[in-house]
């Protein structure tokens, strides 16, 4: 069997192509010097969201953005997400401001993606509330303590069950994860072997305990944001907000509406909240398909809808971790008891 070879482009074709990676690389920039985005007083209305209190309280949902309305009958796409009152000029400067806080989305967090790259562990404050089951459950409130290389997961709960310790560290207990059940149990039972993908681990949890951190979230949203880069971002609204905070901290804050299933088959709508000085994605919330379209109070939507939120706090990156914070034998740590 022989390899056919693509020939050689002739050099002009050659050029044309230097010429135009050129003038993209060259739009890019200009778009991550000048885009402006919305000001804190447009829609939703300016929230503060204090990651620390989310264990004691219910957060306030960002009201919908942009909503894509379902595509009917044999229109596009394209068509149906346009207003009828819109002028065919102000459908495309929406659709341009769209696309360009989505690659604006992109840009920030793979700058943030390569300065935590640079870091070889942090501490954090980490808050979640996932559907599982189709229940929606408590928030959960931990301590945490990660190392990227081996990835390394110290975990301590202080809101949900409090006490609970978790230890996983990559190339360790045959790939396991270690668990310490917190309160009068803790004191009773051992501490045990989980399968981070098991059946026991994931039936309280929507993602394992590999995906958790900074890092990972960055880098599966950035693979979201260009996979739908690669499809021309149909069927995709989104906004960047400016002058939003979560826990003190000025914040970016990014909200995607996708217009059906088809186009993103888990999630209707994402807020995500990414720290200006960090760019990093430090608080997102995700929001599932309705049952049924009965629903028009878009707040009511969203209280009905949302299944997953996340929020990292404290964030400190200049503790340098040790070896014992991620060894079972750490005498602060319960997993010999």
């Amino acid at each position: 069997m022989t390899r056919n070879t693509p020939a050689a482009a002739p050099a002009s074709s050659r050029k044309h192509n230097f010429i135009a990676i050129l003038m993209s690389l060259g739009a890019v920039g200009l778009l991550y010097l000048n885009f402006e985005p919305a000001p804190a007083g447009a829609e939703p209305n300016e929230i503060s969201i204090d990651i620390s209190q989310l264990g004691a309280s219910s957060p306030t949902l960002v009201t919908a953005m942009l909503p894509v309305p379902a595509i009917a009958g044999g229109e596009s796409s394209e068509d149906a997400s346009a207003d009828s009152s819109q002028s065919p000029e102000e459908i495309a400067r929406e659709r341009a401001q769209s696309r360009m806080a989505l690659l604006m989305n992109i840009l920030l967090l793979e700058k943030g993606h390569r300065k935590l790259s640079a870091v070889s562990s942090y501490t954090s404050t980490f808050f979640k509330q996932e559907q599982v089951g189709g229940a929606m459950g408590g928030g959960q409130v931990m301590n945490v303590k990660i190392r990227h290389e081996p990835f390394s997961v110290y975990m301590k709960w202080l809101v949900g069950d409090k006490g609970r310790e978790l230890l996983y560290v990559d190339g360790q207990n045959d790939g396991n994860m270690l668990v310490k059940v917190g309160g009068i149990k803790g004191r009773l039972l051992p501490c045990v072997k989980l399968d981070p993908n098991g059946a026991i681990a994931m039936r309280e949890a929507r993602h394992p305990v590999t995906d958790i951190g900074l890092l990972n979230l960055s880098r599966k949203i950035i693979r979201y944001r260009q996979h739908e880069a690669d499809n021309g971002y149909a069927d995709i609204r989104c906004q960047m907000l400016d002058g939003e905070e979560i826990d003190g901290r000025p914040c970016y804050c990014f909200i995607l509406n996708y217009q059906n299933p088809e186009t993103s088959e888990t999630y209707r709508k994402s807020v995500q909240y990414v720290d200006k000085e960090l760019l990093l994605p430090i608080c997102i919330k995700n929001y599932g398909w309705p049952a049924d379209d009965s629903e028009t109070d878009l707040v009511k939507l969203d209280e009905a809808t949302i299944v997953e939120h996340y929020g990292y706090s404290n964030i400190q990156m200049d503790t340098q971790l040790a070896d014992a914070d991620f060894d079972r034998k750490n005498r602060s740590y319960r997993f010999r008891r």
